[in-house]
């Protein structure tokens, strides 16, 4: 996310197409996706971190450690239910 203009007011990337997940309290970061190179005609950063379904795995698990993530209900998820969150996430993208 990033500024847009005056005020707090903020957006994704124009290159993300799907953004503002699995938020990051401390960086302040979200996670956002974007189709592979071989799959759009845009320009990603270089500088823009790519993970792999284990890599976010992990990335989500350690948030989730930090502050659980709950069900609808309210209860804490376990660490299977995350990765299964996660997967279902990134499935749902095409990938």
């Amino acid at each position: 996310m990033h500024r847009t203009g005056r005020g707090a007011s903020m957006k994704a990337p124009d290159w993300i197409e799907d953004g503002g997940y699995f938020y990051n309290p401390v960086t302040h970061e979200f996670i956002g996706w974007s189709p592979d190179l071989n799959a759009r005609q845009y320009y990603v950063p270089d500088t823009v971190e790519t993970y792999t379904l284990a890599e976010l795995t992990t990335y989500v698990q350690g948030l989730h450690a930090d502050r659980p993530m709950t069900d609808v209900d309210g209860n804490d998820l376990t660490d299977e239910q995350v990765a299964t969150r996660v997967s279902d996430w990134l499935d749902l993208r095409g990938n």
